[in-house]
């Protein structure tokens, strides 16, 4: 897979194009890229490229699963949209600092970590999820909502999945369908 990626004028703004691909992961990613250079950190043992941890800020793509440590550490990254993804890997979005929106209508499973550390969510909806792992919103400290739509209930494997947020503290919420209670 080829992760194409280019700058506009604005060193701080950054284009990504995934093409016609069913999964995104950071193996072995290359970024193509006009003009810049990779002088950010390494993050998830120097598996995610330091030029997409330093410059991107909002993404959204069709691919169809979102892999382990695609985005961990990308610290500008203030928007994901993944309307096809129907699952999030382990630490997906990990320490995503500024991540206020995510978008996943379709996905039914969220891996261990996906969401921890992210900082700026607030409030996030989901549609389809019935599995949630380990720590996936541990360190959301402003994540106050929780909407699961799915009309089966959602397993959670783990006690610490909202473990630092408000929801853990007892002034969020976790709203589920009125024929689940």
């Amino acid at each position: 897979m080829t992760f194409h990626a280019r700058f506009d004028s604005d060193p701080d703004t950054f284009h990504a194009s995934f093409g016609e691909i069913q999964m995104l992961s950071n193996e072995g990613a290359e970024a193509e890229y006009e003009r810049g250079y990779a002088d950010g950190m390494a993050a998830a043992a120097g598996t995610v490229d330091a030029i997409i941890a330093r410059t991107i800020t909002e993404i959204e793509s069709n691919v169809s699963k979102v892999e382990d440590h695609v985005f961990y550490t990308c610290r500008l990254l203030e928007s994901a949209i993944f309307p096809n993804a129907t699952s999030c890997g382990d630490n997906s979005f990990r320490d995503c600092n500024r991540l206020a929106t995510a978008v996943f209508p379709n996905a039914s499973d969220l891996q261990g970590g996906s969401f921890r550390g992210c900082a700026s969510l607030e409030y996030i909806d989901l549609p389809s999820v019935e599995k949630m792992y380990a720590s996936v919103f541990q360190g959301c400290s402003k994540l106050k909502t929780v909407i699961l739509r799915a009309n089966a209930v959602c397993s959670i494997s783990n006690a610490n999945a909202f473990t630092d947020t408000p929801i853990a503290g007892g002034t969020g919420f976790v709203y589920v369908p009125d024929d689940l209670v």
